[in-house]
């Protein structure tokens, strides 16, 4: 009988496991600097599009940085808006996996 108790716990154990090497999702990170005088845009908003439709966005921190996930692998477009600056784009961003 404890055997088919300690079989059982290995069982969910490596079905666990295989759960979370399942998780095929990349990220983006974005940094946002003034080309002026290279400072950080905090609070700017950034979108990232995958074939023309939203699939993720976030907001910059106070050093600039913003990090967009979880994205399946591909390519996408992403932008940076914020008030003041025009909105800049960046073109076929590959994310792969992990």
């Amino acid at each position: 009988m404890l055997r088919k108790i300690y079989l059982f716990c290995f069982g969910l154990l490596v079905c666990g496991f295989n759960a979370f090497a399942q998780n095929n999702s990349g990220s983006i990170k974005v940094t946002l600097k003034d080309k002026g005088n290279n400072e950080a845009i905090p609070f700017a908003n950034v979108v990232a599009y995958q074939n023309g439709v939203q699939v993720g966005v976030g907001t910059t921190n106070m050093d600039g940085e913003c990090v967009i996930k979880p994205l399946p692998p591909g390519k996408y477009d992403v932008k940076g808006v914020y008030v003041g600056y025009q909105a800049s784009e960046v073109k076929g961003v590959l994310v792969g996996e992990g």
